[in-house]
């Protein structure tokens, strides 16, 4: 996507601008129309524009975009947002469960066995390499170290499937595990680590969470970042937004 493109992405999620968004992302579907995640966002853009239909036809063609490029987590998960929108659609019940009998694997996700490491300090985190570079000017660094950092422990849920918080986490100490739940089967999406952030996909897309996230090692530790908070950061620094947009895209893509 050409940097034009996503700053006028950007600018209208902003501005919640959000015809102006569809709009957008159909001119990026007619030059890259294989491409799911323009659909994804599309999928996103017209539920905030209260055209449920058009957003649920946008989440099948991009699971049909993701199950075609191999990459059949993503797929489902498009697909979960196309069930919260009709959940009693049989034709989406039927797709998920063709990409459970012949594409996902099902992995048995379990807590690692690690030794937990009492000692944290926080200020060493942050000065640490391990912080993404978006974050690490003095005033957002200001507003950042005063925020909480809260503890868990191997397989405690930090976020819940189908919750509406829109609360941005970066791991600062630990692993996390990123699943989702189809037809009572776990399936893994991914596993991130120290200095990863997750999250971004709710509060951009002011959507309810289509994934769990649990603790994969004891004493993990992430700071979690409040929309309020995430709001006056980007007031300051716009580019910590195309950040999270970024990552939000990349993810999408599978990168």
């Amino acid at each position: 996507m050409a940097r034009k493109d996503w700053q006028e992405i950007v600018s209208s999620i902003k501005e919640e601008n959000w015809q102006q968004a569809i709009d957008l992302v159909n001119t990026l579907i007619v030059n890259e129309p294989k491409e799911p995640t323009h659909f994804l966002k599309l999928g996103d853009f017209y539920l905030e524009n209260r055209n449920r239909e058009a957003a649920k036809r946008a989440y099948v063609k991009a699971s049909e975009l993701y199950r075609e490029a191999g990459q059949p987590d993503k797929a489902i998960l498009a697909l979960k947002k196309a069930l919260q929108i009709d959940e009693v659609d049989v034709d989406l019940h039927r797709r998920m469960l063709e990409l459970m009998m012949h594409d996902v694997p099902v992995e048995e996700i379990t807590p690692q066995d690690t030794e937990e490491v009492e000692e944290f300090n926080l200020e060493e985190f942050l000065s640490s390499e391990l912080l993404p570079e978006v974050f690490r000017d003095e005033e957002t660094l200001n507003v950042i170290r005063h925020q909480r950092v809260v503890k868990y422990e191997g397989g405690e849920t930090i976020i819940k499937e189908g919750d509406t918080g829109r609360q941005v986490y970066l791991i600062v100490q630990g692993k996390v595990t990123v699943q989702t739940t189809v037809q009572d089967k776990r399936v893994k999406l991914a596993e991130l680590s120290e200095g990863d952030i997750f999250g971004e996909m709710a509060f951009i897309a002011h959507r309810p969470r289509v994934a769990s996230v649990v603790a994969s090692t004891d004493g993990c530790r992430v700071l979690v970042l409040e929309p309020d908070v995430l709001d006056e950061i980007i007031s300051k620094s716009p580019e910590v937004l195309k950040y999270l947009y970024d990552l939000y895209r990349s993810r999408a893509k599978g990168q």
